[in-house]
């Protein structure tokens, strides 16, 4: 009777430190996984530096995004992307949390940006990430550039909500399937040149509703029949005249929008003395690309071929998922 109950006390024992062995091993197991992971990041990171580049600076990444997304940033800036998602694995589950990922890549400096699939679903992560990763990240939301419209034909001046109501009703009567949030907002309410007492208002919409008011191609605005046209536009930097970003964010050559010239600039826009215009993006095509371009217009001009096409490779990045 008593060897049974030593030996019952021994086979206990014995599980017990089976177990604890076990649990250190797997935690030894899980610590040379991490650190291989990151050997083999900081290996290819040396091998391939233009990866890194690829990926853009985070500044940059908080603007001008055609989707919305949500950036993860370490606090401690030596830390790898690695851990970064790790921490992200360990505390936000997409599953439990109803995520559906449709972006995730790594930036500068150890972060992670994850964009997922409606707007909604980002404002859901950003505020569990703020309540279970902000001691240690920061976290940034990119919310994304909207397309634009433009509508004319408002004989009177109208609210911003009001002009909102109409074009969601607008968007809801042409698409009867739509079963979100139509977004709005006014960005400019102005006369037109011609008629004073005419109204026009360039609009920020969400896709979906972009895409129905430019096949109807018109809406009433009250009792206002009003056309629509795109409004999409590309940023233009005002020092080197490129595109997509701004003369505060420029590491170009200062160029001359009149005259085109960028070697040796001598003078501004306001004092350029030149008789022919010349665009020094269409130039720089024809001589580079060898493209037949008409280059005989100003930097600034709307119809400019080289602009044009610029705007439509960011519309279709834009409209690309809706």
């Amino acid at each position: 009777m008593c060897f049974s109950v030593d030996h019952v006390g021994l086979q206990g024992f014995l599980e017990r430190k089976y177990d604890e062995m076990l649990n250190n091993l797997n935690s030894v197991f899980d610590d040379l996984k991490n650190k291989f992971l990151e050997i083999a990041e900081s290996k290819l990171s040396a091998e391939k530096p233009n990866v890194v580049e690829e990926t853009g600076k985070y500044s940059d990444l908080l603007k001008n995004k055609t989707q919305p997304a949500v950036i993860v940033m370490p606090k401690n800036k030596v830390q790898t992307a690695i851990k970064t998602k790790t921490d992200i694995n360990k505390n936000i589950n997409p599953v439990d949390s109803q995520l559906t990922i449709a972006k995730f890549k790594n930036v500068k400096e150890g972060g992670i940006l994850v964009g997922f699939s409606s707007k909604e679903e980002n404002l859901r992560f950003k505020k569990i990430a703020r309540e279970k990763l902000a001691e240690d990240y920061e976290i940034k939301e990119i919310k994304g550039v909207q397309p634009r419209i433009k509508v004319v034909g408002m004989t009177q001046v109208y609210q911003d909500d009001e002009i909102s109501d109409f074009v969601e009703y607008a968007v809801r009567k042409n698409c009867t399937a739509i079963n979100q949030n139509i977004e709005c907002s006014v960005v400019k309410f102005f006369p037109t040149r011609k008629k004073s007492n005419i109204h026009q208002a360039v609009l920020q919409v969400d896709k979906i509703s972009y895409d129905a008011l430019m096949k109807a191609g018109n809406l009433f605005i009250g009792y206002d029949y009003c056309n629509v046209f795109d409004a999409v536009e590309v940023l233009r930097c005002y020092n080197c005249n490129g595109f997509h970003h701004s003369s505060k964010h420029c590491s170009g050559k200062k160029s001359c929008p009149k005259c085109g010239i960028s070697e040796g600039l001598d003078h501004t826009y306001s004092n350029c003395t030149a008789v022919e215009l010349k665009c020094v993006n269409c130039f720089k095509s024809v001589q580079e690309n060898k493209e037949l371009l008409d280059f005989k217009h100003g930097a600034w001009d709307l119809s400019c071929p080289t602009y044009r096409r610029e705007v439509e490779k960011f519309k279709k990045d834009l409209l690309l998922n809706k």
